[in-house]
């Protein structure tokens, strides 16, 4: 009789995804959040990579300020990130 573990090899344990839409701002460009090496870029409408931002030496809550000033800076036509997003998501399922 052989053992042999139930769990596939290429079974990911990662619980979060590994690109986040942080939403679109009102030049068009749409913020991405790419969880596996801790950036976020900005991709223009056109496709182009406009920003690259590297959140791993800002910190935990880098991605929330980074979302803030998006929003002072450009101001958001749909954010999908944080706490307000998702409250204007709740409240528009209701």
């Amino acid at each position: 009789m052989s053992c042999t573990t139930p769990t596939d090899k290429n079974d990911s344990h990662s619980i979060r995804d590994d690109y986040i839409h942080l939403g679109v701002d009102q030049s068009g460009a749409s913020h991405v959040y790419r969880t596996s090496d801790e950036t976020i870029f900005a991709i223009e409408a056109d496709g182009t990579r406009s920003y690259r931002f590297d959140v791993s030496e800002m910190g935990h809550r880098a991605a929330d300020d980074y979302v803030a000033h998006v929003g002072d800076a450009r101001g958001w036509a749909d954010c999908r990130y944080g706490f307000d997003a998702f409250l204007d998501r709740l409240t528009e399922a209701v």
